[in-house]
């Protein structure tokens, strides 16, 4: 990530963007928002986390994590590879 990304989002972003990968791991995918609720939920995930995956569309499906921080207007943490 470059600075002038880390500069556009927030250390609270950040701190979700964390908190959804340490809850829905690989085998959550691909999911519905109502699977991500459910996933999150039986992981007890914080409120914060459940308020901010239930404004997504019903219809929509997510292939992955980075497919879900995109819809959520989140930062995605990109590895050099």
């Amino acid at each position: 990530m470059s600075e002038q990304d880390s500069a556009t989002h927030s250390p609270r972003q950040d701190d979700a963007r964390s908190d959804l990968a340490r809850h829905l791991d690989r085998t959550a995918f691909p999911a519905t928002r109502a699977h991500l609720l459910e996933v999150l939920e039986s992981h007890q995930a914080e409120q914060r986390l459940l308020d901010l995956v239930s404004p997504l569309p019903d219809s929509a499906t997510y292939a992955n994590l980075a497919d879900l921080l995109r819809a959520l207007g989140l930062p995605i943490e990109e590895r050099p590879g």
